[in-house]
C-alpha cells in the first residue's frame, strides 16, 4: 500500500475518535432531554460509525494476513449493516417522516443475508487475498448496492418531506457525497482504493445529519434560555404588577420586548410572549386602577365625593403635628336639622340629592386652606389647616351657614333646611390635642347649637365640656332608675273650661333623686336618645292606667293622657303593653296617647296608632301649631284631640296670637276634634280661650303636676 493510501487509511482512526466524541456529546444531550430524545439514535449511530472507521483501518492493516483480514472484513460488514439500520430511524427522527416497516424489513433481510452467507460460502467473500487485496464473491456487489439503494433512496425521499430549506441543502450535500463514495466503492476498478474508501462512505451523510442535529439542539438551547429569560422577565413584571407600579412595569416590559423587536414578531413563540407581556401590563394597569379605586373609596365619601372620616382624621392629626407650631386648626361640624323628615317626606333618593347639593355648596364656599368632608348621615365637617391664616371662627360659621340658607331645589325635591354648627379650634404643636378630641369637642358644640333650637352656630368652650360630663353622669344614673323606684308619675289636671270641672289628667314622668326632683328637660332628652325611654315610657303608662283604675273605681268620670315617644312607637312591644293595660278592665276610651307631629311622616308609627285607635284608645296630637308639618300631621295621623301648644296660648293676649288660636279651633271644629289648650297661666288667657270657644284647658293656673295623692284631692268628693 502506497504512503498516500496508508495515510488516508490511518486518518480513519482520527475520524473514529471524532465519532466517539460525537457519541459522548450526544449522550449528554440524551441525558438532558430525557428518554424520548432523538440524541439516543445519534449516540448509537456515532458508535457504529466509529466501529466502521476502526474496523476499516484494521482491515487495511491486516492485508498481509488473510485470516485476520477476513475477520475484520466480516466485522466491518456487520458495522456497516448496523449503521445502515440505525440511519433509517435517525433520519426519520430528523425529518419527521419515520421509515416504512417494509423498508426496515428489506434492509434487515439483505443485511442478515450478507452476514449469514459470509462465513460458510464464497458468495459474499472468497476468504482469500488476490494481489494483496480481499477477493469478493458474486453477491457482494449486488447486496451492497441493494443496501445503498434502500438507505440512500429513503434519505433522498425523506429530505423533501421534513427539513427546512437550509437543512435540506445540508443533507443533500452530505448524501450526494456519501452516495458518490458508495458508488465508487462498488464500481471502482481499483480494489485497494475501494477498500480504503469503504470506511468513508457514511461519513459525509453522518456529518450532515450531525450538523443539522447540532443546529437544532443549539436552537433548542437558545429557545430554552430565551424562555427562561422570558419567564424571569414575566416574573419580574408580575412583581411590579402586584405592586401596581406602572412606571416600573412599563420599563420592564420595554426591556423584555427589546429582543423581540430585534428579531421581529414572526415566531409564534415571540407572538405568545408579546401577548403574555401585554396581558401582564394590562393586569398591572387594572391592578393600578383597582388600587386607585380602593384608595379613593378608603378616603372619599361615596355619595358626595368629599373626604371621609379616616381621611379627615389623618388630615387633622397631620395639621396638629405640623412642625410650624402655632398655626391654627379649626374644625366645624355641621349637622342638618330634622333631616330625617326630608327623607321621610320626599324619599331617600331626594335626600341624597340634598346631600350632594349641600356638598357642592360647601365646596364652593371653602377657601384654599379648607377641606370639606362628610362623616356619613347628615353630618359635614370642614377643616381649616392653613398655618399662614388666622381663622376667624365667627366668619367661618357665617360662611358655612350661607351654604344652608338658600332653599334646595332639585329635580325631585324642593326643601329648606337649616344646620346646627359646632366649631372648635386648636393650635398645632401645643398640648396633646388630637383629631378625635377636636371632633368630640366640635360634636359637643354642635349638640349645644341643636339644643338651642338648631340653625345656630355653637363654639366649644370649657363649660360645654362640663355639660357633657354632667349629661354622661345623668345617663349613667338614669340606668336602673325605674327598678330603684326613682321614676314617679305626677298628674296635671285637664279641665272643662265653662265650669272648670276636671275631666282628666295628663300623666308626666318625674325623676326623684333623693330630695331633689330633676327637671324633665334635663333627662327626658337623654332617655329619648337611648333605649331607656322604652322602660320609662312603659312604666309611666302602666302606673297611670293603674291610677286611673283607682279613680274610676271611686266613681270619678275622668280620662288619662300619657305621652308616647316616637321611639316607643318604633318598638314592636309597645302595642302589646297597651293591650296588657286594657286587659285590667279600664275602658279604652278613657286612655289618650299623646304623640307629636313628627310621626306624621312615619308610616309604621301611623299604622300602630290606627290599630290602637280601632281598639278604642284615643289619640291626641301634642304641641300642635309649632312645627312646620302640623297640618300634615292632622291629615295623616288618626287623631281625636288637638292639644294647642303653650307657645300659642302664651300669645293669646296679642291680636296675632288670637288669630292663630281662632284658626286652630276652627280646624279642630271642622275635623270634629276636641281641643285642649296647654300652658294656661293667667286669667286673661283663660278669658280669651273661653271667648274663642276652646273646650278644654290645662296649666299652672289650675295646678302644677302633682303626685297621685295630691291629684286625687283635686277631684270632687263622690257620694257612694
Amino acid at each position: 500500500m502506497t504512503a498516500g493510501w496508508s495515510a488516508l487509511a490511518d486518518a480513519q482512526l482520527v475520524l473514529a475518535g471524532f465519532a466517539l466524541l460525537l457519541a459522548a456529546q450526544q449522550a449528554s444531550v440524551w441525558h438532558w432531554e430525557g428518554p424520548r430524545s432523538s440524541a439516543r439514535l445519534m449516540v448509537f449511530t456515532s458508535l457504529a460509525t466509529a466501529a466502521v472507521f476502526a474496523l476499516n483501518d484494521a482491515v487495511l492493516q491486516s492485508l498481509g494476513a488473510p485470516a485476520a483480514a477476513d475477520r475484520f472484513l466480516f466485522g466491518r460488514s456487520a458495522a456497516l449493516a448496523l449503521l445502515g439500520l440505525l440511519t433509517l430511524p435517525l433520519a426519520g427522527a430528523v425529518t419527521g417522516w419515520p421509515p416504512p416497516r417494509w423498508l426496515l424489513l428489506a434492509l434487515l433481510t439483505v443485511s442478515f443475508t450478507r452476514l449469514a452467507l459470509w462465513p460458510g460460502t464464497d458468495l459474499i467473500s472468497r476468504h482469500r487475498l488476490h494481489d494483496g487485496v480481499p477477493a469478493y464473491g458474486p453477491l457482494m456487489a449486488p447486496t451492497g448496492l441493494a443496501i445503498i439503494v434502500l438507505v440512500f433512496g429513503y434519505l433522498c425521499v425523506s429530505i423533501g418531506r421534513g427539513p427546512s430549506d437550509r437543512e435540506r441543502i445540508l443533507l443533500t450535500v452530505g448524501l450526494v457525497m456519501s452516495l458518490m463514495l458508495a458508488v465508487f466503492t462498488v464500481v471502482s476498478g481499483a480494489p485497494l482504493a475501494a477498500e480504503v474508501m469503504s470506511g468513508y462512505v457514511p461519513f459525509p451523510a453522518l456529518v450532515a445529519i450531525a450538523a443539522m442535529l447540532w443546529t437544532r439542539q443549539l436552537n433548542a438551547f437558545r429557545t430554552v434560555r430565551r424562555l427562561a429569560d422570558r419567564q424571569r422577565a414575566l416574573a419580574g413584571l408580575g412583581s411590579f404588577a402586584l405592586a401596581a407600579d406602572l412606571q416600573a412595569v412599563s420599563e420592564a416590559a420595554d426591556r423584555a420586548l427589546a429582543d423581540v423587536d430585534r428579531r421581529g414578531p414572526g415566531d409564534p413563540e415571540d407572538r405568545e410572549f408579546v401577548a403574555a407581556v401585554g396581558s401582564v401590563v394590562a393586569a398591572a394597569r387594572g391592578q393600578h386602577r383597582a388600587n386607585e379605586e380602593l384608595r379613593r373609596r378608603a378616603t372619599t365619601d361615596e355619595l358626595t365625593g368629599l373626604a371621609n372620616r379616616p381621611m379627615l382624621l389623618d388630615l387633622i392629626n397631620r395639621a396638629l403635628n405640623d412642625e410650624a407650631a402655632g398655626s391654627t386648626v379649626a374644625v366645624a361640624l355641621c349637622d342638618i336639622d330634622r333631616f330625617r323628615s326630608v327623607n321621610n317626606v320626599h324619599g331617600h333618593p331626594a335626600g341624597d340629592e340634598v346631600l350632594r347639593e349641600l356638598a357642592r355648596r360647601l365646596t364652593a364656599l371653602a377657601r384654599r386652606c379648607d377641606v370639606v368632608g362628610r362623616f356619613g348621615g347628615d353630618e359635614f365637617v370642614v377643616v381649616c389647616t392653613d398655618a399662614n391664616v388666622s381663622h376667624d371662627v365667627e366668619e367661618l360659621g357665617h360662611r358655612l351657614s350661607a351654604a344652608f340658607e338658600r332653599p334646595i331645589v332639585t329635580e325631585h325635591v324642593d326643601a329648606s333646611v337649616t344646620a346646627s354648627i359646632g366649631i372648635v379650634t386648636a393650635t398645632s404643636g401645643c398640648g396633646p390635642t388630637d383629631a378625635d378630641t377636636l371632633l368630640r369637642d366640635a360634636d359637643t358644640a354642635m349638640y349645644d347649637a341643636k339644643a338651642r333650637g338648631g340653625g345656630v352656630i355653637g363654639q366649644f368652650h370649657d363649660g360645654l365640656r362640663s355639660a357633657v360630663v354632667y349629661r354622661a353622669d345623668l345617663e349613667r344614673r338614669l340606668i336602673g332608675a325605674v327598678d330603684r323606684g326613682e321614676i314617679v308619675v305626677h298628674y296635671q289636671p285637664i279641665l272643662r273650661l265653662p265650669d272648670r270641672r276636671i275631666v282628666g289628667f295628663e300623666a308626666l314622668a318625674r325623676w326623684q333623686q333623693g330630695e331633689e326632683m330633676l327637671p324633665p328637660d334635663q333627662w327626658i332628652p337623654i332617655a329619648e336618645s337611648t333605649a331607656l325611654i322604652h322602660e320609662i315610657g312603659e312604666h309611666v303608662l302602666v302606673q297611670a292606667v293603674k291610677q286611673l283604675e283607682v279613680w274610676l273605681a271611686q266613681g270619678h268620670d275622668i280620662s288619662m293622657s300619657v305621652n308616647v315617644s316616637p321611639r316607643q312607637l318604633s318598638s314592636r312591644r309597645f302595642p302589646a303593653v297597651v293591650r296588657r293595660c286594657l286587659s285590667t278592665g279600664v275602658p279604652a276610651a278613657r286612655i289618650a296617647l299623646e304623640v307629636t307631629e313628627s310621626l306624621a311622616v312615619d308610616e309604621h308609627a301611623a299604622g300602630i296608632l290606627s290599630d290602637l285607635r280601632r281598639a278604642g284608645v284615643r289619640i291626641a296630637l301634642d304641641d300642635f301649631g309649632t312645627g312646620y308639618s302640623a297640618l300634615a300631621a292632622v291629615s295623616r295621623l288618626p287623631i281625636d284631640i288637638l292639644k294647642v301648644d303653650r307657645a300659642i296660648t302664651r300669645r293669646s293676649h296679642e291680636r296675632d296670637g288670637q288669630a292663630v288660636l281662632a284658626a286652630v279651633l276652627a280646624i279642630a271644629t271642622s275635623l270634629q276634634l276636641r281641643t285642649v289648650a296647654e300652658g294656661v297661666e293667667t286669667a286673661e288667657q283663660e278669658a280669651t280661650l273661653a271667648e274663642l270657644g276652646c273646650e278644654l284647658v290645662q296649666g299652672f293656673l289650675y295646678s302644677r303636676p302633682v303626685d297621685a295623692a295630691s291629684a286625687g284631692s283635686l277631684l270632687p268628693v263622690t257620694v257612694r
